[in-house]
């Protein structure tokens, strides 16, 4: 049911009238607004715009008005943030360690006083979501669609290019956005299933959104998207007892500072903020700049005139904003015609939402007080023009507002949407906060494409410090095991704390450690022969050993890999049985099971068969293992292990 209660008695039509859709197109991902409108939208990935040099925000900023600038008079574009809250106290159960009852929950605890300090500092428990929505003016959808197939790459490009990204939203979930807008942030039209084959293993996810089963029940996506009832007044809506208000900016500063999206969307409340751009053909320019210039200049002249009735003959019977008016307008014109400036129709609006109508004033005052404060814009309730206003913030491209502001590319490029990246991998470890937004850092590097990594600074700015919270946080937080090669002796006491071990290597002491051990509980069933592996591990530790410029020669690569699968042949159970050499091809499963340690092959077992070789090569490679095996001062890895941990965490101080 939808009222309108602003005029007299209140007259009810149905809600799913205010939605602003005339159709869904699934097979080409398009919704319909208005006759001959089809728009698609596509998600904005963020990057750190904010932290950028100034020449690079230059470079950026740049690139995000060309992008501008190639949209043409039958299109229209939209950028929307969606800013809404989460369940904070969810949210931290996420990132907090959990207890364990183990002797180390004294440490979690600390930890997580420190987690929780790091998330009242900052604005958790807000996510915000950009969109870009691009219409087309079309004859039929699938000409739109023909148009959008080369949109879509030309978006992606241009994105890409500001180290940015712009993948096209499915349609169902731009249904599920759009619901959650008309019922609440937490309602979902769309939930993601996953199923999981039991022969094959193969995972495949879906959405439980159809439709196909839509229409055969005879829906639109109207009546799904719309909430049960629609209460129009004067200066709000209501929305099954959700109140919500729609402001428009009606007066820019003439200088906007480039966060200014960012400030203004740091709200910590459910807030919708869309830019509307619409460009305007050069010609409809041209011939706007002319009328405004001349009806300024006749002003102008009117006001001259009237100075010189009342004996003022210079320019102070001109008023101040008449002459400012006059040189915008010039300003414009030469923009146009000299820097190769766009123009277009904008339109900024905000939509706060809240759970009561006191709630909803509170919000609606700082929303106004916060763009006046990040740039002196002034922003106000549209009274009576509430639904065409909230329509006008949906991202779907359909404003309706008539008033609209003029802008160039350069001041309509300055609202860039990028501000910085924030990192937050569920289940992920704490890596203190972002500087720009001050929210949580959750990162899980064991999720990312590549999980290596890199700690980076000068001396004293805390590198070893950042490790070891990293290590702690792991240690704390995961079953992982830690292995530190410590060549300061700076992780002893860490380790120590957490019950691990500490072992040091020195030239000459006691503690070895064979390269050439496999060990016994290798997985048999592995496709590659674990000889075969050891084989090409030591020709990547012989190269280490060899330090020549030039790497391994081809000849000295062969020497090393017959020596390697000669020292283990005797281990070969095809060989015991028969006497006979096992093929180099054969499996794991060749390998006898359990090696005793005392008999495995070492380096020095490998620097004397060298030295049996008849090559000049393997004399020489002979030569330069020997300072690591027998009576070699670096002989730590030349003989049989004889040091074993079951530990957790283990340094080794070298």
């Amino acid at each position: 049911m939808k009222k309108r209660s602003f005029e007299g008695e209140a007259v009810k039509f149905t809600a799913q009238e205010t939605v602003p859709i005339q159709a869904v197109y699934e097979d080409y991902g398009l919704i319909k607004t208005e006759p001959g409108h089809y728009c698609k939208s596509y998600r904005i990935g963020d990057n750190n715009f904010l932290t950028l040099p100034d020449d690079e925000q230059y470079i950026d900023y740049k690139q995000w008005k060309r992008l501008l600038n190639t949209i043409t008079p039958d299109m229209e574009f939209m950028v929307t943030i969606n800013n809404r809250t989460i369940d904070t106290a969810a949210w931290a159960e996420g990132v907090l360690i959990k207890e364990t009852g183990d002797r180390h929950d004294y440490l979690r605890k600390q930890m997580n006083d420190i987690i929780r300090s790091r998330i009242l500092d900052g604005k958790n428990g807000i996510i915000r979501e950009k969109y870009l929505t691009v219409s087309v003016h079309a004859d039929s959808v699938k000409k739109a669609a023909e148009a959008f197939q080369r949109l879509d790459g030309q978006i992606s490009s241009m994105m890409e290019k500001m180290s940015s990204s712009a993948p096209v939203i499915p349609l169902a979930e731009r249904m599920d956005i759009l619901y959650g807008l008309y019922n609440g942030y937490e309602a979902h039209l769309m939930q993601r299933t996953r199923t999981v084959d039991p022969v094959s293993g193969r995972v495949t996810e879906g959405t439980s959104f159809d439709f196909t089963n839509m229409r055969v029940q005879g829906l639109r996506a109207n009546d799904l998207i719309a909430p049960g009832e629609i209460e129009i007044c004067r200066d709000h809506l209501k929305f099954d007892g959700r109140y919500v208000r729609t402001l428009r900016v009606t007066g820019y500063s003439i200088k906007l500072r480039a966060d200014f999206l960012e400030r203004v969307t740091e709200m910590g409340f459910h807030l919708l903020l869309s830019f509307y751009i619409k460009p305007i053909s050069s010609k409809d320019g041209e011939a706007m700049i002319a009328r405004n210039l001349s009806f300024v200049r006749d002003q102008k002249t009117r006001a001259i005139r009237a100075g010189q009735k009342a004996g003022i003959y210079d320019d102070t019977a001109i008023d101040p904003k008449i002459a400012e008016r006059e040189a915008e307008a010039l300003a414009m014109r030469d923009a146009i015609h000299e820097q190769d400036e766009h123009l277009f129709a904008t339109t900024l609006t905000a939509t706060v939402f809240a759970d009561s109508l006191e709630e909803l004033n509170a919000h609606t005052e700082e929303v106004i007080a916060e763009f006046q404060a990040a740039g002196g814009v002034r922003l106000n309730v549209m009274a009576e023009q509430q639904e065409a206003g909230f329509n006008a913030t949906l991202p779907l491209c359909c404003n309706q507002i008539r008033e609209r502001r003029t802008m160039t590319s350069s001041a309509v490029g300055i609202l860039i949407p990028f501000s910085t990246v924030e990192i937050n991998d569920p289940g992920g470890i704490n890596y203190s906060c972002n500087a720009i937004s001050r929210n949580l850092i959750v990162y899980d590097r064991m999720q990312a494409a590549n999980f290596n990594g890199f700690i980076l600074g000068t001396p004293g700015s805390g590198k070893s410090f950042a490790a070891k919270v990293e290590m702690l946080s792991v240690f704390l937080k995961t079953n992982a095991d830690i292995i530190v090669i410590d060549p300061e002796d700076e992780y002893g006491p860490l380790c120590k704390l957490l019950g691990g071990e500490v072992i040091k290597i020195v030239p000459g002491g006691d503690v070895h450690i064979n390269p050439l051990e496999i060990v016994s509980d290798y997985e048999m069933e592995d496709e590659m022969n674990p000889v075969n592996a050891k084989a090409d591990f030591m020709l990547k530790l012989m190269e280490t050993i060899v330090r020549s410029p030039f790497g391994l020669g081809s000849v000295q690569e062969t020497i090393i890999d017959e020596c390697v699968h000669e020292l283990f042949e005797p281990f070969f159970s095809t060989a015991v049985e028969s006497g006979k050499q096992a093929p180099r091809e054969s499996s794991g499963a060749c390998l006898r099971s359990e090696i005793p340690e005392e008999e495995m092959p070492t380096l020095t077992d490998l620097q004397q068969m060298l030295t049996m070789r008849p090559e000049p090569e393997a004399r020489e490679l002979a030569m330069a293992l020997k300072l690591y095996t027998g009576n070699g001062s670096q002989n730590t890895f030349g003989f049989a292990t004889n040091k074993r941990t079951t530990a957790r965490f283990v340094v080794y101080q070298i």
